[in-house]
């Protein structure tokens, strides 16, 4: 939201309606562009978490990795793959098997 109100009042009328930022005239082309680029990275991570575990999906733990990689920054990885987990959830249920996910 990009309003020319000050008041703290307003700001919380703002973001109780919705807004995900909420900037106030005047203000700096690079500082909105670095908000603006912030809320679309959150956004964008939300969509990717998995639903269970809110841990991050493929495609957000592949960027991470390509950009420490890139920056040449510490990485360490720990992957696990639950084999004929269909089958677990097929015989005691999807609640259980979320548990036992979880």
């Amino acid at each position: 939201m990009l309003i020319i109100k000050r008041g703290e009042k307003d700001k919380i009328k703002g973001l109780g309606v919705g807004a995900d930022e909420y900037i106030v005239k005047p203000f700096r082309p690079g500082v909105l562009l670095a908000r603006v680029r912030t809320v679309l990275k959150r956004t964008i991570q939300g969509l990717e978490v998995n639903p269970l575990t809110r841990l991050p999906g493929n495609a957000a733990s592949i960027d991470e990795m390509e950009e420490r990689i890139e920056g040449n920054r510490l990485l360490a990885v720990l992957y696990l793959d639950l084999e004929n987990f269909k089958a677990f959830n097929d015989r005691y249920s999807f609640e259980l098997g979320d548990k036992v996910i979880h």
